[in-house]
């Protein structure tokens, strides 16, 4: 371990967060948005989810 303390383990520096994870369904409405988008068209909630977040609103099923 050196002065930036990486971790031999996980190959990051510790402390570092990992990046975060873009989805195109709202975790807040539940709302299907383009690709690439950061927020969310309907409610302005952010798309990204960190790390360890499962919590997601429910898809509507389509027949």
């Amino acid at each position: 371990m050196g002065n930036c303390h990486y971790c031999m383990n996980c190959g990051r520096c510790r402390g570092e967060k990992p990046p975060a994870i873009l989805v195109r369904r709202c975790p807040s409405c539940g709302r299907m948005n383009d690709p690439g988008t950061r927020t969310c068209a309907a409610c302005g909630c952010s798309l990204e989810l960190q790390s360890g977040t499962t919590s997601l609103a429910p898809g509507k099923r389509i027949p």
